[in-house]
């Protein structure tokens, strides 16, 4: 995570290790990211200097300054190219024996965005729950597949594995309301299924996926689907994470913040049960962010599972990791039975 190690203003949420990546080749992308956008402006702004005088050209540089910094805000939150070849090689689930369906899922607004589905052996299909999975900012569905092995061999469940627009082989460009459509299609689909019991849908989220998940959670036409919401490291808002890494970004409007993603005033309508996995040695969100959204979550079956030794990439790879969200699972169809019974 070199750019929160050096540029703590610019906030950097992957769910991947890209250390390896150098720190002034980063500088040079996004400085002519901004060059690009902004060489025009910069241009009328020095002949305006010339022509209406000094304070009117400062004004306007300023103007320009916030209007460029606002539009690269994308590409300092996004990373779909991290590893290099993230948009060229997607390793499938084949890799780790598993069953799987290669999906070209249609968005509503006219894109195609990928997913893996593995599905138990029937007729365990139709009796498990499925767990539809997003990722964090960096890389791309390939790159957790690891996790996914331990979640259908461990867990026992069924494996939707979305893959954002403008990641991997998915279509279109990376933005906040994209991926909430993204994820509203990915639930369209399974609806859909007549292979599973679409009424035993868990949303799971990991970092920036988090934040898609609590957002999909709260949409009130899917409320009947969803059986429970998990959520790894992740945070309340992008605001406050900013905040957190760079004091001085606390007194900036937060109508210059393009991204928002504002999870704990979303997390506030959702009843839905909820498993929060929260490493406590993750030393790029947090955990007290976790905290936050537990304690503001106002269902009544909610539960914080806290892993010691769990950074923000490794939690999944903490002893008792999976046998939590088993644990979960098991608990939602308690619940189920125990409101059919009503």
């Amino acid at each position: 995570m070199y750019l929160l190690r050096n540029l703590p203003g610019i906030l950097h949420l992957s769910s991947l290790s890209i250390s390896e990546f150098p720190q002034t080749h980063a500088l040079i992308h996004y400085l002519s990211q901004g060059w690009r956008g902004c060489s025009l402006a910069v241009l009328t702004c020095v002949l305006l200097y010339w022509t209406q005088g000094g304070w009117f050209f400062f004004l306007l540089l300023i103007f320009v300054l916030v209007g460029v910094v606002y539009q690269i805000q994308d590409n300092l939150l996004y990373y779909p190219e991290e590893p290099e070849t993230s948009r060229l090689f997607i390793m499938r689930p084949t890799t780790y024996n598993l069953p799987f369906e290669d999906l070209s899922i249609p968005t509503r607004d006219g894109l195609l965005i990928n997913a893996y589905f593995m599905a138990q052996p029937a007729p365990l299909c139709s009796k498990m729950h499925t767990m539809v999975i997003f990722h964090g900012n960096a890389g791309n569905i390939g790159h957790r597949l690891a996790n996914v092995h331990g979640l259908y061999n461990q867990v026992k469940c069924n494996v939707l594995l979305v893959e954002y627009r403008g990641y991997g082989k998915s279509q279109g460009y990376p933005y906040e309301h994209g991926f909430y459509l993204d994820s509203q299609a990915a639930l369209d689909y399974l609806v859909e299924r007549r292979d599973i019991d679409n009424q035993k849908i868990v949303l799971f989220g990991r970092s920036l996926g988090g934040a898609v998940a609590i957002d999909l959670a709260c949409q009130p036409q899917y409320r009947s689907h969803i059986a429970g919401i998990i959520v790894e490291n992740t945070f309340t808002s992008i605001m406050d994470i900013s905040a957190k890494l760079f004091s001085p970004l606390y007194y900036i409007p937060r109508i210059l913040f393009k991204n928002k993603y504002e999870s704990l005033g979303k997390i506030e309508r959702v009843h839905a049960p909820f498993l929060f996995l929260s490493g406590q040695s993750d030393t790029l969100i947090p955990p007290a962010m976790m905290n936050t959204l537990f304690h503001t979550c106002p269902s009544d079956h909610k539960i914080m599972k806290q892993f010691l030794r769990g950074t923000h990439n490794t939690t999944w790879q903490c002893p008792g990791y999976y046998q939590s969200i088993s644990s979960f699972l098991m608990e939602l169809s308690q619940i189920r039975r125990e409101v059919g019974q009503t």
